[in-house]
């Protein structure tokens, strides 16, 4: 496994940053765990929205929907 570890790391391209060597890799580091953060966020909000959307349309569509014949009503 450290023989695999080596291999990578002297075969990594030129422009590979080491993490935290610059501060440049530092900000793009955060910026991409903040892009993380903010897509799955994002993803969890259209979940909601899609899944409100769904229970909207669910509940519409029993109010809206005909009645039968011989349906008893709530007592």
């Amino acid at each position: 496994m450290e023989d695999l570890v080596q291999y990578v790391w002297h075969n990594r391209p030129a422009y590979f940053p080491v993490y935290g060597q610059t501060n440049l890799s530092g900000r793009l580091a955060r910026l991409a765990e903040k892009t993380t953060e903010a897509l799955v966020m994002l993803g969890a909000l259209s979940g909601l929205i899609v899944g409100g959307l769904r229970l909207k349309d669910e509940l519409v569509s029993r109010r809206t929907a005909p009645k039968l014949v011989n349906e008893v009503p709530f007592k």
